[in-house]
């Protein structure tokens, strides 16, 4: 016993890409947690980014006040 899918098959990847992205609209309309938990993830993803970013600023800082230093003590007479 074979059933009909609810849409017809797509011709092309652009219309099955397309088929997809309404699919999850259409889920997310339906599960509004759902939602609000991708919506919390992107954010948390951000939050990371822009932490992590912050980090590599100090670190890169401190590696070249190192750098200064120990140029410093190599040149000294």
């Amino acid at each position: 016993m074979t059933s009909e899918p609810p849409h017809p098959l797509p011709q092309s990847t652009v219309q099955a890409a397309g088929q997809a992205a309404s699919d999850v609209v259409q889920g997310l309309k339906q599960q509004p947690m759902l939602l609000a938990l991708v919506v919390l993830n992107a954010i948390a993803i951000i939050v990371a980014v822009w932490f992590l970013r912050g980090l590599q600023e100090q670190a890169r800082a401190q590696t070249d006040r190192i750098m200064s230093i120990v140029e410093k003590c190599v040149n000294a007479p």
